[in-house]
């Protein structure tokens, strides 16, 4: 299930980071790590609702996508000599990236039910 298109990516989330012809693979990705967290209760009735829980998924796929794609190309060059050439590049590790995930989908979904995994007490 696609939670986020392009349009709301530019449009409502106003990302501009991931270029259109890449946004639908980082979609998927992001959605699938959201379901994760959420043990999948994300239903189309709830996205379809247009109300604030709806857009807090679609704000956090987008955030995550960004992540991803910020991440994979994490490796760029951060330093470069020219006499005796030398290069250094970004190094950020992979559990790093983990917890930036997590606190991603936390600020966005931690005060919609989402994320609860634990017995309500009734």
């Amino acid at each position: 299930m696609m939670y986020a298109d392009y349009s709301f990516y530019t449009g409502t989330y106003h990302g501009s980071l991931i270029p259109e012809q890449e946004f639908s693979y980082r979609e998927a990705r992001a959605a699938e790590y959201i379901n994760y967290m959420t043990s999948d209760r994300i239903t189309p009735e709830l996205l379809e609702a247009d109300g604030a829980a709806a857009l807090k998924i679609k704000s956090c796929c987008c955030a995550l996508a960004e992540g991803d794609y910020r991440f994979e190309r994490n490796s760029d060059k951060s330093a470069e000599k020219v006499g005796n050439y030398s290069v250094t590049y970004n190094n950020r590790s992979e559990n790093s990236y983990k917890l930036d995930k997590a606190g991603i989908v936390d600020r966005y979904l931690g005060n919609t039910g989402l994320l609860f995994r634990g017995v309500k007490n009734v």
